[in-house]
């Protein structure tokens, strides 16, 4: 979960896990007021237990300030995080900056558990939030089984019990998408062409659209240089690749 969200097709911001925040009049901190009674899903280390500030600032400290973080550049404004009590975390920017609030809805500012990072060692297998669904099950090449959060604040929602992701882009194409679709063994499918959608409206009209803004964004190449034997460890390497690009 974030602390908050973009509108539905728009840039409105909304909150989501925070109920609402206060922006300090000289615009260098953010306030922001957590939902009580929002809770982890219900599995060992967590057992179903309220979603806090203190979770809120061992996330934002873990990518903002974390050597080892290669998200670090997501919070150019981010100076600080002060826990103000139970539900209640300020961010602190060291300027007046549009760029913190818009750090609380990027995707690496997802709030997560302290318990799973230090049991886990890292979140690249094991995911457990306080989100809709969590992941049982993945398997590479073949797809991944979301089970639905008993806990998730936003009740009813979600209202399926099981979401199965099938095989991923490689695996699986855009024409096998589209058959797996037409002949049932798949429930949605995406990145559809227009084309494409006026013909699956002709042979399925009982299917349903739901239109997605295009993400103009570019990509994010990273350098790992934690791992001492990896070539991006030499600082000369990075250069000459930064140069080479």
């Amino acid at each position: 979960q974030d602390l908050g969200a973009g509108g539905e097709y728009n840039y409105v911001y909304k909150p989501y896990l925070a109920e609402r925040w206060d922006v300090a009049p000289d615009g260098k901190s953010i306030t922001f007021h957590l939902r009580k009674g929002v809770k982890w899903v219900p599995l060992p280390p967590l057992n179903g237990r309220e979603v806090t500030a203190d979770d809120v600032k061992y996330s934002y400290d873990r990518l903002a300030f974390d050597p080892r973080s290669s998200v670090r550049g997501a919070f150019p404004s981010l100076a600080g995080v002060e826990v103000v009590d139970k539900y209640t975390v300020k961010l602190i920017s060291a300027t007046p900056s549009a760029l913190l609030l818009e750090s609380t809805r990027n995707h690496p500012a997802w709030i997560i558990p302290k318990e799973v990072v230090e049991k886990a060692g890292n979140l690249s297998f094991v995911i457990l939030g306080a989100g809709p669904y969590y992941l049982k099950k993945r398997v590479e090449g073949v797809g991944s089984t979301l089970v639905r959060n008993p806990n998730f604040f936003d009740a009813p929602r979600p209202y399926p019990d099981v979401v199965k992701w099938v095989g991923d882009r490689a695996a699986l194409d855009a024409s096998a998408q589209k058959a797996a679709y037409r002949s049932g063994q798949l429930d949605a499918v995406g990145g559809l062409s227009k084309q494409d959608k006026e013909a699956m409206l002709k042979t399925h009209p009982n299917s349903r659209v739901e239109p997605s803004i295009q993400n103009n964004g570019g990509s994010w190449i990273v350098f790992r240089a934690d791992q001492p034997d990896a070539p991006w460890a030499d600082k000369r390497v990075r250069v000459a690749m930064s140069k080479a690009i």
